[in-house]
């Protein structure tokens, strides 16, 4: 008999992690119809020893040599048996009520399920992030679907580990994780919402996202760069195959990725250089920003692109 729900969870190099997030779920799931998956990607430190240390009739475990969380999460989704399916982090960890909230939620049977979490740093410093309601992208049809997640989506609309996905939509539409590192999340999500006709959104939140140090979100790494080729590659492919006239969106993903880049490396590229080269392609790339609306656009992402494109005259008149 298939599970109602299959959680995926990613580990790797995760022993000081791992034992806190399974001492929480594993009671949550006894006697439920659910399953976790715990895909072990070739971690070297004691991951799998931790892991071992757990039993449990709806706990399945796979050891693999290292691929990458992308493919984790692939091979999580080829795994599965289940109405619907959630991915984790193996260095996050959940809520005491979170199989509970996440179980009755689903009555009524929603093609998604998003909810808000912690930024969690240590038990005096967390805070919740902004709310995650995918129905603000539920339009009637894929340009508009497409349009408002490019202008609207925030870090909870782009990550995968705080929704509950419909599992025949991402088999059925064929949806995987396509990228190494970064981004990867974010066309996942749209390639699903294009395909979604019922969301659902509760307001509480139920995993806490761990901020520490060695993260591939919270160190330098060159293959950000690779990825956000790959995923602006695969954005224009999809949305050319799904006719939707994609255009703005692509160039709008262009830019949220692009500004995202800029941040990232502000904060972990030490010597500037990348961050100066990046910045000078977007300056040099501005004239394709004019498909993007200023107006759909959040304050601080709005006045960037205004300076974008008016960089050149800003630049004549100060020298002047």
């Amino acid at each position: 008999m298939s599970k109602e729900l299959t959680i995926v969870i990613a580990a790797y190099n995760v022993e000081k992690y791992i034992t806190k997030l399974l001492d929480v779920l594993l009671p949550q799931i006894k006697n439920r119809n659910i399953e976790v998956i715990i895909v072990n990607d070739g971690s070297t430190d004691s991951t799998e020893e931790c892991i071992n240390n757990f039993n449990s009739e709806n706990l399945k475990v796979v050891n693999q040599s290292n691929t990458g969380l992308s493919e984790v999460r692939n091979l999580g989704i080829s795994l599965a048996d289940s109405e619907y399916i959630t991915f984790l982090d193996g260095d996050d960890f959940i809520t005491s009520n979170y199989i509970e909230v996440v179980e009755n939620s689903l009555e009524g049977r929603p093609d998604i399920v998003s909810f808000p979490f912690y930024y969690y740093w240590n038990e005096k410093n967390k805070k919740i992030s902004d709310d995650a309601d995918i129905n603000k992208f539920n339009k009637n049809n894929i340009k508009e679907k497409a349009l408002n997640y490019a202008y609207m989506h925030k870090e909870s609309d782009a990550v995968v580990w705080n929704k509950i996905y419909k599992t025949s939509i991402i088999k059925d539409g064929e949806i995987r994780f396509q990228t190494k590192k970064f981004f990867e999340d974010v066309l996942f999500n749209l390639s699903f919402i294009n395909r979604i006709k019922s969301a659902k959104y509760i307001d509480i939140p139920l995993v806490y996202y761990v901020q520490r140090e060695g993260s591939i979100t919270s160190s330098y790494d060159e293959e950000v760069f690779a990825s956000f080729k790959k995923v602006t590659s695969l954005l224009e492919k999809m949305l050319k195959s799904e006719e939707s006239n994609g255009k703005e969106i692509v160039e709008v993903m262009k830019l949220r990725m692009s500004l995202y880049i800029l941040n990232y490396l502000r904060k972990y590229d030490a010597s500037k250089k990348n961050y100066k080269i990046h910045f000078e392609k977007i300056i040099s790339n501005s004239e394709s920003l004019k498909q993007v609306n200023i107006k759909k656009l959040n304050f601080k992402h709005g006045l960037f692109v205004f300076l974008i494109k008016n960089y050149n005259r800003f630049k004549i008149k100060s020298k002047k």
